[in-house]
């Protein structure tokens, strides 16, 4: 096993490439699915999204608790605020 900064630099570029190819594509599409609901009028599917994201960043975050998911669970918890029509 490697060892000292020069590992734990190359297993932080690893784990953040994983993480960006996995986490970009699906918060874009998350993006056009809310502001299609949105001009709708559509909220209980902002609700759905937000529980759903909920849920993945829930795990994502004890998979990687140093991981940018910290923001989807951000994220997730404003569109079920706007999904239940708690935030305007």
């Amino acid at each position: 096993m490697l060892r000292g900064p020069r590992s734990c630099w190359a297993w932080f570029i690893s784990s953040s490439a994983f993480l960006f190819l996995t986490y970009c594509p699906f918060l874009v599409l998350m993006g056009h699915i809310a502001i299609r609901a949105v001009a709708s009028g559509d909220l209980a599917v902002l609700k759905i999204m937000g529980v759903y994201a909920l849920a993945a960043s829930l795990v994502g975050i004890v998979a990687f608790p140093m991981s940018p998911l910290w923001s989807l669970l951000v994220l997730s918890l404003l569109l079920i605020a706007v999904g239940n029509a708690w935030l305007k």
